[in-house]
């Protein structure tokens, strides 16, 4: 049992890593651009020419999606033999 329990918190602690990545990126992309793509970047995209920085933001915009395509969650199934039911 404490085996399967050691699994899962390994397991959950590269999930909060690789998340924790994705903020730090986010938060890069955020001071690059002082645009927060993920609240209120809708539309942004198309009024922008290559002088006013469409390549710049661009490349943020595929550092941000890079590293967010790394949190694959990772779950474990959780059965009845590992669940503890009280």
């Amino acid at each position: 049992m404490l085996i399967r329990h050691d699994i899962t918190v390994q397991t959950q602690g590269l999930n909060i890593r690789v998340y924790s990545n994705y903020l730090v990126q986010r938060a890069q992309s955020y001071d690059d651009t002082h645009v927060d793509y993920v609240r209120s970047g809708t539309g942004r995209m198309k009024n922008l020419s290559i002088d006013k920085g469409l390549l710049r933001e661009t490349e943020s915009i595929q550092a941000q999606i890079k590293a967010l395509l790394k949190c694959n969650v990772r779950i474990r199934p959780i059965s009845l033999s590992t669940a503890k039911l009280t």
